[in-house]
């Protein structure tokens, strides 16, 4: 007859079941960690995993009758399943699953993802000191919360602090072994600095995680994400009318809004010039999983959120920032006012707000702009001019003859009376308070046309540019009065002359010097490894053609690409050395063959890369 246990701790809010076991074997008082693990699983060889544990129905059947936990409780409540398991396919988390309630436990990382998706898992268990505190106070014993040791989340939402790390390491630790959390294994320290725009990211990635792990929810399949995030692309203007996603575009603005630092801290770097990254394999057809955390980094950009992923109904249509058209003209000197007469419309992204900018041209030739995306109906009838058009200039004209007032002009165009004053100064039709003299302005045109005329015949060798420098007076009132003659007696454009002036290569090798090693920084930083060749440097700072045709010329730069170009062998021992430090971070024992597989090597690699690899075993086997 099997042992029951006597009794078992409930679980606290947000706490992670190895939390719970933790406290169980503190309140048993056994000496031994091996014993807990016997009350518990009935076996001293079960391991203590932190995000997605196993064995969760054998310890249920050791329960108390009168105990309410049950095994899909336990894991939806005090696991990290339900964080990872909506972004793989449902087979597959139904096969994670299963993994976790039975002894399966080996392979649960490897189904979720979580191994290949070059995100790191925390070093350590991460507490929030003022949550320590008052737990301790208020509960006898603080506890290790699940949402802390999420990676990506580096802040308290409650007490809008830093998290810190603890003592306790979150895998290469002693696999029978549960730590509670407590003031002995705090160190009050972060080890990643954020600022405070990185910390209002933060704070949306901490939200995110949180509506995760308290509304669990059903698979979506690879495609689902797909097309959902190609709708959000095309209203903010990164797809083409043909259905191609502007990388290149959407690569800048994607880490212009976070910061290359903060994408590094997040594992989730994408240098310039990748087209492999995993937003392109996100977005192109899907054949892979992708981390929940890069999901909530693209969530944000597109100002979306996890809840609003799953509760779409994702479609092929497009969705227009907005609307769709005919669009309303909103030329007040038109008959066809505020009706829907523009059928064009150009979209593009608001550099500055990262918004789609709508530009709406009407055939009366009045042109207006429009932020994006439109919320109420009303935002149809809003925008800022940037042509008039012939149509409202000539209304301008008539009420001008008319002798309407100022005010009374600008009241009915819709604009302000300066705009009214410009715009009849520029039709010269405007007097100033001093003339009496009607005729002023054409005397002054006249006398204005004869000296340019006049400058023109003196200097007929000059460019455009030159005369415009040499008379910049006349040039400049008559630009303002009178430009439509003033082009006309402008003359031809020269072609651009060819620069036969001599290269200064020794400031340029300085120049390329500095960006090439601050390149091989940033993709030394890349994960996973990529290789460093004097084509990929080139390629990221642009200058590909001077590095392949005037290297000769450039000594410094040459002494640091000869320093830090990677010969095959020796790419092949870093990535070696990357794959064998994950892999030491999550297992216990890994293979020869499995080393080399994920490594990428083929048969024939040479003798540093075979010591390379024994290496890494004897550190992995331990």
């Amino acid at each position: 007859m099997k042992k029951m246990l006597a009794f078992f701790p409930e679980g606290h809010d947000d706490e992670l079941l190895y939390s719970i076991l933790a406290r169980y074997h503190l309140m048993t008082g056994n000496v031994s960690y091996k014993g807990t693990l016997i009350d518990l699983f009935g076996s001293s060889s079960i391991c203590s995993v932190i995000d997605l544990p196993s064995h969760i129905k054998r310890l249920c059947n050791k329960f108390p009758r009168n105990n309410t936990f049950q095994p899909k409780y336990i894991i939806e409540r005090h696991t990290l399943f339900p964080y990872y398991a909506p972004f793989v396919p449902s087979d597959r988390a139904k096969t994670i699953l299963t993994s976790m309630l039975g002894e399966l436990g080996n392979k649960i990382h490897y189904q979720a993802g979580i191994m290949a998706s070059g995100v790191k898992n925390p070093k350590y268990l991460r507490y929030c000191p003022k949550c320590l505190k008052e737990e301790e106070e208020n509960l006898g014993q603080a506890y290790w919360h699940r949402i802390h040791q999420v990676p990506g989340v580096f802040i308290c939402d409650v007490h809008r602090i830093l998290l810190c790390d603890s003592t306790v390491p979150f895998a290469g630790h002693n696999r029978q072994q549960y730590e509670v959390l407590n003031s002995g294994i705090a160190t009050n320290t972060s080890e990643i600095y954020f600022d405070s725009a990185e910390k209002d990211h933060l704070l949306y990635i901490f939200n995110q995680v949180r509506w995760l792990l308290g509304h669990p929810v059903k698979s979506k399949s690879l495609n689902y994400f797909k097309e959902f995030y190609l709708n959000r692309l095309k209203e903010l203007g990164f797809v083409s009318n043909r259905g191609r996603i502007k990388f290149a575009t959407l690569l800048s603005a994607f880490t212009t809004f976070y910061g290359i630092q903060f994408l590094l801290k997040m594992d989730s770097y994408i240098s310039a010039n990748s087209d492999h990254s995993w937003l392109h394999r996100l977005l192109r057809k899907p054949r892979f999983t992708c981390h929940p955390l890069r999901h909530i980094l693209l969530l944000r950009f597109l100002n979306e959120s996890v809840s609003s992923l799953f509760s779409s109904s994702c479609t092929k249509s497009v969705v227009l920032p907005f609307g769709v058209g005919p669009w309303p003209c909103l030329n007040k000197a038109a008959d066809h006012y505020k009706q829907n007469l523009v059928f064009e419309c150009k979209i593009k992204i608001n550099r500055e707000s990262m918004r789609p900018l709508g530009t709406f041209i009407c055939t009366c030739g009045y042109i207006y702009t429009r932020n994006g995306i439109d919320t109420q109906l009303n935002d149809r009838y809003t925008g800022r001019v940037k042509e008039f058009g012939e149509l409202w200039v000539k209304r301008l004209l008539e009420l001008s003859n008319s002798n309407y007032s100022m005010r009374e002009i600008a009241r009915r165009l819709g604009v302000d009376t300066n705009t009214v004053k410009k715009y009849l100064q520029l039709q010269m039709l405007i007097k100033s308070p001093t003339d009496k003299n009607p005729q002023k302005i054409r005397l002054d045109i006249s006398d204005h046309r004869e000296s340019w005329t006049r400058h023109l015949e003196k200097h007929a060798s000059l460019t455009r540019t030159e005369l415009r420098n040499s008379c910049s007076a006349i040039y400049t009132w008559l630009y303002r009065h009178d430009r439509t003659w003033l082009m006309e007696n402008l003359p031809k454009p020269r072609s651009p002359r060819h620069y036969t002036g001599r290269v200064d290569w020794e400031k340029r090798d300085k120049m390329l010097a500095s960006m090439v090693i601050q390149a091989i920084e940033d993709l030394l930083a890349i994960t996973p490894p990529v290789r460093i060749t004097t084509s990929r440097v080139g390629k990221y700072i642009h200058h590909l053609s001077l590095l392949e045709k005037h290297l000769n010329r450039l000594p410094i730069t040459r002494g640091y690409l000869e320093k830090s170009i990677e010969p095959v062998d020796r790419f092949q021992v870093r990535r070696i050395n990357f794959v064998a430090k994950n892999l030491r971070e999550h297992q216990d024992k890994i293979l020869y063959w499995e080393l080399v597989r994920k490594s990428g090597l083929r048969p024939g690699y040479g003798d540093s890369v075979e010591t390379s690899i024994l290496y890494e075993m004897d550190q992995l086997q331990g």
